[in-house]
Parts: structure tokens; C-alpha cells; sequence
């Protein structure tokens, strides 16, 4: 059924009445459409200009909205297609290749080369295969197993745009074949094609509503790259096209009235949407918060254009022009804004910088749709089966090129002080506590609480808790607590005090975070461990009850007041509770600078354990009574400048963490105040 003969005659078979429709011309553009293109693509690319997030909040809606917008455009293709019985499997996917594929080739390229002569070489190899995974679009698979965040430190990819893209070019793979498959099915039942293909259509939006709602709850940073999750926002888009093919005239009518009410519920669809992507709530993505933005857009799909507020706007040509090159625009904007970000001055100002990157974006955009994206999708002539052969054997020698050339690009920019430490500065970010790399640590915006033991079923019981720098000791506490015939009991979660604060990073953080700090104190009153091990990032930002950020004194206060309520809380279940201050952090990658630096002292930065939050924890936890202080820095950072290597072993793997080839030269210290103690807890719970 994959050929045209096929086509025709499934076409002709298929049809879902005894009389087919003429057959279907390719519509005029719809400028309402390429309206909503502009509203979607501003959206996004305003939403990752840092602090553009902070001018558009939810600037990331603009993703769903062109899911909605693909999957009826595609799905109107194809159908028209069947009816002109012209419709073929590899021709689709063909016609989609010189579409999509030359501008995204070209992009990734001169990305890579970019990343390559200017960008950090430790960055390099993770970026290769960022690269690879863009070309063969599976890049939201490869950064679901990374498990990443946007916009979090040592870890934001020129590539990780690409992720909704692969998810378009995965659903142009197997809607074809479901199109397919349902009107075989449709033929042998007797049943009518554009019927069954609704039915289907909507029990697949339906299961992937659901699904995605129960991913979100569970593990939110990977179902968010997930196409099962997204593939909702596809069919609705889908089911528009549909129901319009089987009833063209669907919102069509003469009244005035009845046209007048459409005109202004279709003003008021764009309104919401708008008003969406600038409300300061977090609405999360993939759950049933999708239909806020699905449905505003489908009843645009649905709803004819005319001389409307819509189809005018979507006419001026400088959003003409924009809706035009949304696709090219949406390519570069993120590697832009990454080499930007990267090699500005500390002091540039944000919204100088944010102005730069839009008008490099715009020009590189123009150029690309005019050299590369509409000659190649309108000239590039090659027979079916060799265009589909031709891109796949480019993209996988490319990925593999880059995979291959990195390295030895990366290695010969690295400089002095970088070849005579260990590990490799290109393999610091693998060198990380096991507890980080094993699955145990939580996801920014989780609230499971997962336990993960080492020597289990000994007598005395250490549990250790925070976030990514309490996880950090974990490879080096696990090997001491052999020697104490201890078991290591460990749970953390990424950017969630331990202290009773509400963490700064939006609504649906702080409700994750409460949520998996009470189960933490639970789980401790009912295990009543001998010690338990607190740390945390010294300078987590939090806000207050009405959510302002507080300063000054008002911050230490609360500070000061939520982590005494913190301890008292663990104090009566524990015999003994620690608290292992932060680890000495620099505001800049010490990686970055390691890799050009002569001598690895040239990137040695300034002392700072007397930095005010770091005073304020200090000064809480002593004023307790009952928790004992260690404090890590005189050990780490014993002078004014603290050191990034140590007799040429590699202190940390990013600004703030240590490697754990590094923590675990620490045993000897770990083990003197373990020790002491673990006799403190055992005397405890003997009186």
C-alpha cells in the first residue's frame, strides 16, 4: 500500500461515500494560521532568551501550539492526497525530508562548527552527540536519558530545541502508516474511512491525555520529551482536519449573527492564548493543561477564515515574513542564544544581549530560507526512493563525523594545565557521585521519595539527605560506612532545601518540594536512623508566602527560623543529626577556564566561606543545640583562593560540585567526624 497505484486504488475504495469528491486542491495559505506561527514562535524564542522567560513566562506553550497546528496541516495533506488518489507512504515521507531536512542539516552544521572553534572543548563530545541525535531526530529520547532541564548549570545543549522537532518526525513516520492500516481495516469492515479515522484519532488523543497526566505526577522530566505523552496536541489538530474534510462547510453559515459571534470567539481564542504565554502561573506541559492551549487553536483550525481581525493581522507582511521563516527561526534560535550567552561580557546588560540575539536570529533565519530552505524544498528533484536513501546515509555519516572528529578537535584546543589532570576535563561531567548517574537522585520537579541503600542490613543506620551537594558525598560516605559496619540510607531531590523554605523556581516546584520534604521527615520518624546527614546548596534561592524574594535581614530570619524548625523536627527521631556544610563554589565554570589556562592556579577562585548564607546556616545550626556543624571548606578551600585541581587531580566536574575521584581522597577527614559522631548517636540512644 505504499505506492501510488496503491493509493489510488485504497482512494477509490476508502472513500466514505458511493460518489468520491472531486478531487481536492492544496488551499490558498491560511493567514490565520501563519498568525497563530508567529504567536508560537515568538513565544518560544522570547521564552529561552534569559530573561526572556521573565518577559513571556510561559513563552514554552508555543511548542503545543505547533503540535496542534502540524498535526492538521499533515493530516489535511494526506487526506487531500487520498482524494486526488496521488497519496504514497514514501512519497510523504519524501516530500517531508526536502521540507524539513536541508535548513536543519545546515544548522546542526554550522552549529557544530561553531560549538567546535568557539565553544568550550569540555563541551564538545556531549555535544556531538546532542548533534547526532538531532540528525536522526530521536533528540528527544537522547535528552529524556539525560534527563535534563533547559536551563540548568553545565548541562544547556545548542541542540536541545530539537527534541519537538523529533517529535513532529516521528509522528510524520507512524501517522502515515495508522492512516493506512485504518483504511485497509475501513475496506474490509465496510465501514466508513473518515469515521473510523476520527474514532481512532480521538481514543489516541484520549489514552495520551491520560498517560501524560499520570507521567507528570510521576517522572516529569522525561515524559515531557515523550511522543506517546504529546501525541494528544498531533490528533487534535488531526481531528480538525478530519471533521472539516467530511463536512467542509462545518462553521461555514450566512448568518450575520452566527458569523459575528465566530469572528469574535476566534479574536478571543488568540486573546487566551496570548494572555497564556504571559501569565506568571507555571502551567507545566504534557497534561491535561495542554487543552488550555489544543482547543483555542483547533476552533481557529476549524473556523473558516475571511476579512476577520485574524486573517488581516496574519496578512502584514513583517508577520507574513516571520510566520514564513517560523521553522528556520525556530532552528537557530537556541544555538544562537547559547553562543551569545556564553561569550558575552559578565556585565552585559540582559535586554541589550536579548535585542542582539533576535536580530541574529532574524538574519540568519532570512538567510537560510533564502539560500537553503526554499531552493533545495523546490529544486531538489530526486526520485523517491534515492531522497529517502540520500538523507539517511548524509545524516548518520554526519552524526557519526561528529562523534569522530570532537574529540581530537577538542583535545587539541585544550590547553596546558587541562593535559596533565585527571580525569580528563572532557570526562568530568561522568566522573560524579554513583548516586547521580544510578537513577536514585529525584528530578527537579518530582515528589517521589527514593531510598537507595549501601551495605545493607548493618546495626547502625546513617541516612543522608539534600540536594545535588549532599549527593556528592555519597560516593565517599558509602565507602567509609563499610569500615563503620554502617548502612547508608540516601535520598535527594535537584533544587529542594531541607530547610522549610519554598524554593524560587514556580508553583509547581514549591508544591513538589513540600510535598517531598514531608515525606522525608516521615521517613525519618519512622526509620529513626542513628544519624542523619544534612546538606544542601548554600544560597538556594526561596521566596516568601506572597512570593517576593526577601532580602537582607528579613532573609536571615527566615532562613535562620525555617532551619532550626528543620532540625527540631529531625532532632527527637534521630540520635544524632549532622549538617555538612556547602563545598566552596565558583560563579564560573572552573571547567572553562581549565581548558585554555596555562596553569591550573590561573583558575583558582576566591575564598567565600564567610559569604552571608553560608554565616546565617552556620550560625542557625549552632544556635540549635542539638546538631553538630561540619564544615568542609577549611578542608577543600584552606587558603584566600580556592584550588580547581590538587596535585593534578580535578576538584570539581562543574561550578559547584566536587568529582568523586576528588571526594573520595577525602575519607580520612570523612571518617575522623563520622566517627565521633556515630559514638555521639550510639550514647544517645543508650541513655
Amino acid at each position: 500500500m505504499t505506492n501510488q497505484r496503491a493509493g489510488k486504488g485504497l482512494a477509490k475504495r476508502g472513500s466514505p461515500h458511493k460518489g468520491s469528491k472531486p478531487p481536492a486542491t492544496a488551499p490558498s495559505r491560511r493567514m490565520d494560521v501563519q498568525f497563530l506561527r508567529v504567536i508560537a514562535v515568538l513565544s518560544v524564542t522570547i521564552f529561552h532568551f534569559a530573561p526572556g522567560f521573565v518577559l513571556v513566562p510561559q513563552g514554552y506553550l508555543g511548542v503545543d501550539m505547533f503540535f496542534t497546528i502540524s498535526g492538521f496541516v499533515i493530516t489535511a495533506q494526506m487526506l487531500r492526497a487520498k482524494d486526488a488518489a496521488t497519496w504514497s507512504y514514501p512519497g510523504f515521507l519524501a516530500s517531508r525530508v526536502r521540507r524539513l531536512l536541508p535548513s536543519a542539516v545546515f544548522v546542526i552544521a554550522v552549529s557544530m562548527l561553531a560549538i567546535l572553534i568557539l565553544g568550550n572543548p569540555v563541551n564538545a563530545e556531549s555535544e556531538s552527540r546532542a548533534a547526532g541525535s538531532a540528525l536522526l531526530y530521536v533528540a528527544n529520547f537522547f535528552f529524556a536519558h539525560r534527563a535534563v532541564d533547559y536551563f540548568a548549570q553545565g548541562q544547556e545543549s545548542a541542540f536541545i530545541h530539537f527534541w519537538s522537532l523529533s517529535v513532529e518526525e516521528q509522528f510524520y513516520i507512524f501517522w502515515p502508516i495508522a492512516f493506512i492500516t485504518i483504511a485497509w481495516f475501513a475496506i474490509k469492515r465496510r465501514l466508513t474511512f473518515t469515521k473510523t479515522l476520527a474514532a481512532f484519532a480521538i481514543i489516541t488523543a484520549a489514552l495520551s491525555l491520560l498517560g501524560a497526566t499520570w507521567a507528570m505526577a510521576g517522572d516529569p522530566t522525561r515524559a515531557f520529551f515523550m511522543p506517546w505523552w504529546r501525541v494528544q496536541q498531533l490528533m487534535i489538530g488531526a481531528l480538525v482536519a478530519i471533521a472539516l474534510h467530511a463536512t467542509p462547510t462545518l462553521f461555514t453559515t450566512k448568518n450575520r449573527i452566527t458569523s459575528n459571534i465566530i469572528t469574535a470567539t476566534r479574536v478571543l481564542c488568540v486573546l487566551w492564548l496570548i494572555g497564556l504565554v504571559l501569565q506568571p502561573s507555571n502551567l507545566g506541559s504534557s497534561g491535561w493543561h495542554n487543552l488550555l492551549v489544543s482547543l483555542p487553536v483547533a476552533f481557529i483550525l476549524a473556523t473558516p477564515q475571511g476579512n476577520d481581525p485574524l486573517t488581516t493581522t496574519g496578512a502584514l507582511k513583517p508577520l507574513a515574513w516571520i510566520a514564513t521563516g517560523s521553522y528556520v527561526i525556530y532552528l537557530w534560535h537556541w544555538p544562537i542564544w547559547i553562543l551569545l550567552k556564553d561569550k558575552a561580557p559578565a556585565n552585559t546588560n540582559g535586554y541589550l544581549l536579548i535585542t542582539f540575539a533576535l536580530i541574529t536570529t532574524l538574519t540568519l533565519a532570512t538567510l537560510t530560507h533564502t539560500f537553503v530552505e526554499r531552493p533545495l524544498h523546490r529544486t531538489f528533484i530526486f526520485p523517491t526512493r534515492n531522497t529517502l536513501m540520500a538523507a539517511l546515509v548524509s545524516c548518520v555519516a554526519l552524526a557519526l563525523a561528529f562523534v569522530v572528529i570532537s574529540p581530537v578537535v577538542a583535545s587539541a584546543r585544550v590547553g596546558g594545565a587541562a593535559n596533565l589532570i585527571q580525569p580528563p576535563i572532557t570526562k568530568a561531567y561522568e566522573d560524579r557521585s554513583p548516586v547521580l548517574k544510578n537513577g536514585c537522585f529525584v528530578p527537579f520537579d518530582s515528589a517521589e521519595l527514593k531510598t537507595c541503600i549501601d551495605n545493607p542490613g548493618r546495626p547502625q543506620k546513617i541516612v543522608l539527605a539534600g540536594d545535588s551537594h549532599a549527593a556528592q558525598w555519597q560516593g565517599v560516605l558509602s565507602q567509609v560506612i563499610r569500615e563503620e559496619n554502617a548502612t547508608l540510607i540516601t535520598t535527594t531531590r535537584a533544587g529542594c532545601p531541607i530547610w522549610d523554605v519554598r524554593s524560587d523556581y514556580g508553583a509547581k516546584a514549591i508544591a513538589t518540594c513540600s510535598s517531598w520534604r514531608a515525606k522525608f521527615f516521615a521517613y525519618v520518624r519512622k526509620t529513626k536512623p542513628d544519624v542523619v546527614i544534612i546538606s544542601q546548596y548554600a544560597s538556594t534561592p526561596f521566596v516568601t508566602t506572597d512570593n517576593r524574594s526577601p532580602e537582607g535581614q528579613e532573609k536571615a530570619t527566615l532562613l535562620e527560623s525555617a532551619v532550626r524548625e528543620s532540625i527540631d523536627k529531625l532532632n527527637p527521631y534521630v540520635g544524632r543529626v549532622i549538617f555538612l556544610e556547602d563545598t566552596p563554589s565558583d560563579p564560573t565554570n572552573p571547567l572553562s577556564c581549565l581548558a585554555t589556562a596555562r596553569l591550573a592556579s590561573d583558575c583558582a577562585f576566591a575564598n567565600q566561606a564567610d559569604s552571608v548564607d553560608r554565616v546565617t546556616i552556620r550560625q542557625a545550626v549552632k544556635n540549635s543545640g542539638s546538631a553538630h556543624l561540619v564544615d568542609p571548606y577549611p578542608t577543600v578551600c584552606p587558603r584566600k583562593r580556592c584550588p580547581v585541581a590538587i596535585e593534578n587531580r580535578l576538584v570539581y566536574y562543574d561550578g559547584g560540585h566536587l568529582t568523586n575521584s576528588y571526594a573520595l581522597t577525602l575519607s580520612p577527614w570523612v571518617k575522623g567526624w563520622l566517627d565521633t559522631n556515630l559514638q555521639e548517636a550510639h550514647s544517645k540512644k543508650g541513655s
